[in-house]
């Protein structure tokens, strides 16, 4: 996957310099902001992804790791997340996402490169078997079977 970004980069006339380090090594120079990309996969099965990895309260300092790796501060976001995090209004909630996400395409702290599919299939025969939407994997915890 990495060679095919930086090909892709290079055809936009960007250099990409692939370094490959030690796991530790890695999450050390990201949790010191040491570095130009990193890649990653952060998934969630609620709405608060959003501000889990953008909000600036989740930016990484000495009295905690956080997930907004691209270090990004901008208090229109904070305050659109922090209120989508506070309501219960499901109405207000997609407002306030539908604002967060016209923030982030403004400012581009990221680029979500693919989303996590996992393909499954069940027979006609199987009733009521659900996918984590976090994982993609299938739940048979209520699933049953026609004979």
């Amino acid at each position: 996957m990495n060679d095919l970004i930086q090909s892709q980069f290079k055809d936009l006339g960007i250099e990409v310099e692939l370094i490959q380090l030690p796991q530790a090594e890695t999450s050390e120079r990201v949790r010191a902001g040491d570095f130009d990309v990193t890649t990653g996969v952060w998934h969630t099965n609620t709405p608060d992804a959003l501000y889990v990895v953008y909000s600036s309260d989740e930016i990484t300092d000495d009295a905690r790791i956080g997930q907004n790796t691209s270090r990004i501060t901008d208090e229109d976001l904070d305050q659109t997340l922090l209120k989508a995090r506070q309501t219960t209004d499901t109405t207000e909630l997609a407002q306030l996402y539908a604002h967060a996400q016209e923030r982030l395409a403004e400012l581009v702290p990221a680029i979500p490169l693919y989303d996590f599919y996992t393909p499954w299939a069940v027979r006609e025969n199987v009733h009521d078997a659900l996918a984590d939407s976090s994982h993609g994997v299938p739940l048979f915890t209520i699933a049953w079977l026609d004979q």
